[in-house]
């Protein structure tokens, strides 16, 4: 089992991965989440993952609300990535994933974690239909 934490080398900072990511990347929706996903290959995702947080300047016009927005998204993820690491290691799947906030408000923080909980649960059945 990984450590609970978010390393830097989880995250996705190559504009080459994200260009990709979206290109051919599967999509799936979950109020308030949207999904972007790509099955890669193990130097790519290097720990069975990476992950990308996008908030909408859009939406937020103020940096404030969209970095905790951000921070909630990040926290949801650390938290439920012990079942997705597990789903990962045994399909021997590894991810792209990039998760993007798409509600104009910001919720609160146990209604997201519970469609965050929802969101991977579908993400997991859907990588386990493919392999």
């Amino acid at each position: 089992m990984k450590p609970l934490g978010l390393s830097s080398d989880e995250r996705i900072k190559s504009r080459k991965l994200i260009e990709r990511l979206y290109a051919e990347g599967r999509k799936l929706y979950v109020f308030p989440f949207a999904v972007c996903w790509l099955a890669c290959d193990e130097a790519e995702a290097q720990r069975g993952a990476r992950l990308m947080v996008s908030v909408s300047k859009r939406r937020f016009k103020h940096a404030v609300d969209r970095n905790r927005a951000k921070r909630i998204m990040r926290e949801c993820y650390r938290l439920a990535k012990p079942a997705l690491y597990d789903a990962l290691a045994s399909s021997n799947t590894h991810l792209l994933i990039a998760i993007s906030y798409s509600h104009n408000q910001l919720l609160d923080y146990h209604r997201l974690q519970a469609s965050y909980t929802k969101l991977q649960q579908k993400l997991i059945e859907r990588i386990n239909e493919e392999n």
